[in-house]
């Protein structure tokens, strides 16, 4: 995995947040996770395709998305319903849009999937053979553990001989 591929997705989620939630948003700690990782109550996996494959992953206890949902929506939540579940979901599609189109512009086309929600603090996450970035990002409520596992493809790796 290389920086130019990652960055795109961190500047992208810091973003989003930001201009969504209207919230002081901080990157913690960046680390690299080989193992498989337990869930926390919600997390929103997205599939990447094309130049880069591989997935993003948005994991995050009741407590910070509620917290979103209610920045978001300006209401209160105390529960991961339904609507909690499709807010904190819209905002995993958006960080992961803006991020492929920044990797667009690097030449780089890739696709993502609809999201798929994991309920349940037991799921496990592991991307097989894809080394994964963990990147925690605090907000006010709760942190988002942003998973980050993409790999160059042969797309790619066309691209850029003919660039």
């Amino acid at each position: 995995m290389r920086l130019e591929h990652v960055n795109p997705v961190v500047k992208a989620a810091l973003e989003v947040l930001r201009a969504e939630l209207r919230v002081e948003v901080k990157r913690g700690k960046v680390s690299v996770v080989n193992a498989n990782v337990s869930g926390h109550d919600l997390t929103i996996l997205i599939a990447v395709t094309g130049a880069l494959e591989g997935v993003m992953a948005y994991s995050l206890d009741t407590a910070a998305a509620c917290g979103m949902a209610s920045a978001m929506m300006g209401e209160h939540f105390t529960e991961l319903d339904e609507i909690v579940q499709s807010g904190v979901a819209e905002i995993g599609n958006v960080i992961s849009g803006r991020a492929m189109m920044s990797l667009a512009d690097q030449e780089m086309d890739t696709q993502i999937a609809p999201p798929v929600l994991l309920l349940g603090h037991d799921t496990r996450i592991s991307t097989l053979s894809i080394p994964r970035l963990l990147v925690p990002i605090d907000l006010p409520f709760g942190t988002i553990h942003m998973h980050i596992a993409l790999k160059a493809t042969s797309l790619a790796l066309h691209s850029a001989a003919v660039a």
